[in-house]
Parts: C-alpha cells; sequence; structure tokens
C-alpha cells in the first residue's frame, strides 16, 4: 500500500495512540469508504428544474443522515440546460451583495453540457452562518463555463453524497471588515441574493 502512494492507513497507525486506537479508525475508515460506494447513485431520469432537484437531494438526505448536518453533493452528468450567473469583482467596500449584482451580475445560459454539479446543503440554524437550503454551482466538463445555478434541466448523472461533520470559518483580520454593519440585510434580500427568489 506504502508504495503505491496509498498512505492513508499508515498515517492512521501513526497518529494512533494504540493497536485498539488504530483498529477502531481503520475499521470507521473501511465503513465510510463502503457507505461512499453506497451512496455512488446513477441518477436515470430526468429533472426538469432546480426545485425538483433539491426535494430529491432533501429527502435522500434526511432518510439517510438527519437535515441538522451541512452536506455535500456532486453530480457528474449531462444537462439539458444550466442557466447560471456570476459576478465581476468587486473592490470598494460597503456594498450589499445585492446592490453589486444589480450592476455586476452576468447571467448565462448552457444548453446540452456536460459538466459537474456541486451542491452544499445548510441546515435551518445556521443562519447566520449562511443562507439556509440548497446552494447549487456548475462547473463544465472542459471547465471554461460555470456559476452560481439558479435553474437547469439534468438528463442523467453520477451522485454522490457526504455529511460534513465540521466547518471552519476565517474572519478578515481588516478595520473595515470589524466596523461594517452585517446584518442590515433583510432574510428576504438573502435568500434573492442566494436562491435567485
Amino acid at each position: 500500500m506504502y508504495e503505491h502512494e496509498n498512505r492513508s492507513l499508515v498515517t492512521i497507525f501513526l497518529e494512533s495512540g494504540s493497536i485498539a486506537d488504530f483498529l477502531n479508525q481503520v475499521d470507521y475508515a473501511t465503513a465510510v469508504q463502503d457507505y461512499d460506494r453506497q451512496l455512488l447513485q446513477n441518477f436515470q431520469w430526468l429533472v426538469q428544474d432546480i426545485e425538483e432537484l433539491k426535494d430529491i437531494l432533501t429527502m435522500r438526505i434526511e432518510e439517510t443522515f438527519g437535515l441538522n448536518s451541512m452536506h455535500m453533493v456532486r453530480i457528474d452528468g449531462s444537462f439539458e440546460r444550466v442557466c447560471a450567473r456570476s459576478e465581476a469583482g468587486q473592490l470598494t467596500h460597503h456594498v450589499t451583495l445585492k446592490e453589486m449584482l444589480q450592476d455586476k451580475q452576468k447571467d448565462f445560459f448552457f444548453d446540452d453540457v456536460e459538466g459537474t454539479l456541486i451542491c452544499v446543503y445548510y441546515p435551518d440554524y445556521m443562519d447566520g452562518i449562511n443562507a439556509p437550503g440548497w446552494h447549487l454551482h456548475f462547473l463544465s466538463a472542459d471547465r471554461t463555463r460555470g456559476g452560481h445555478v439558479f435553474d437547469l434541466s439534468l438528463r442523467s448523472g453520477w451522485v454522490k453524497m457526504d455529511k460534513i461533520s465540521h466547518i471552519e470559518i476565517r474572519l478578515p483580520n481588516s478595520a473595515s471588515f470589524d466596523t461594517y454593519s452585517l446584518k442590515d440585510a433583510s432574510q428576504d434580500e438573502i435568500r434573492q441574493v442566494e436562491q435567485g427568489k
């Protein structure tokens, strides 16, 4: 294993406090790998729009994990259409995202495209960190097109799901961050920016 550049078990062994700890960690890693293989599923039906996809993903994580954790889903597939947006960079301080999107947002429409959809789910109680619900981003297979997705039609794809059990947040270390009012945006404005509604 080590000769083939797979150092995961060696690392677990070196970091373990005892043989029992090592075996417990190996059992856990093996269970996670088996679970990942079970979750690798093939979507073979047409998903007509983004709300239908969000409903399917929400039902799947609710059945499998529960809705109180963060989740990440990767879908590599064939898309009939992807509607996405991106924004130009902004250097001016104290401009809200909603104001910036009015001037700098560009919408993109990709038809008959292969690519990867990354979906991140934030539970309701995390609304102070991010808008709750699903956040979808697309990247074309040739890595030249993409953006924040606000609608799509999926023909078929391979799906991989994972539960996120921890996050790390790094805050800016600047005077402008420390003095800016971050709670001015209403929940409706945040939903409009994040979910396109």
